[in-house]
């Protein structure tokens, strides 16, 4: 991107992870939903896991094909020929699971404010700018690929891919924060349940509430 464009993408960025912080510090001061060794925490577990799992598999897969090529080069297979954000639909899948493990209304609602966000804004600008960079090109894959929902009967697989490991160093290090929040998350939960944790919100009648 332009210098005036990365700015201003990395500015929504950085608000972004400054309203997902705000929300998780609201969650750690709360009590969770569900207590700890019941059936409803084994449900609200496994419900986590149904969306961190191909939230890591898509973040792994497509910095696999698009690490470090995004601005000079049109990258149109593997995830990329099934859904053409790929990278942010993993994101929000990881964010979603998070929010869903920590017992969060607050947290969810961030997630969800912030896709909003990039889907309403961020995402068609990139989208204006990859534009004017690949034409045409670019114009059919917009026509042919559908922006978040993956269309699986569009997949096209190279024998060989080029991989970039500047890209691949790079997610790694991102690796290291999200493949720990299953962990964290478990952690988490059992901290917010001792006597002597800080509770200012009880995040079980908040939903209660939404539910009557």
């Amino acid at each position: 991107m332009s210098d005036p464009a990365a700015a201003s993408f990395r500015l929504r960025g950085a608000i972004v992870q400054v309203l997902l912080g705000a929300t998780g510090l609201v969650a750690l001061v709360s009590l969770p939903v569900t207590h700890p060794g019941t059936w409803a925490r084994t449900g609200v577990v496994l419900c986590s896991w149904c969306f961190f799992l191909p939230g890591a598999v898509l973040r792994l897969w497509s910095t696999l094909y698009i690490g470090r090529r995004k601005s000079h080069q049109l990258v149109r297979e593997g995830p990329y020929s099934i859904c053409r954000n790929p990278l942010y639909l993993g994101s929000f899948l990881l964010w979603l699971s998070a929010g869903i493990l920590l017992e969060s209304p607050v947290v969810l609602a961030g997630v969800l404010v912030s896709a909003f966000a990039y889907a309403r804004w961020v995402v068609p600008q990139e989208e204006a700018f990859l534009g004017g960079l690949f034409g045409e090109d670019y114009r059919r894959y917009l026509q042919e690929v559908p922006r978040f929902w993956p269309k699986p009967s569009l997949l096209q697989e190279p024998e060989i891919i080029p991989v970039h490991t500047r890209g691949i160093r790079h997610e790694w290090k991102r690796a290291m924060f999200w493949l720990w929040m299953p962990v964290l998350g478990r952690l988490l939960f059992h901290l917010r349940w001792q006597p002597w944790w800080p509770h200012l919100v009880d995040t079980g009648v908040i939903v209660r509430k939404l539910i009557h």
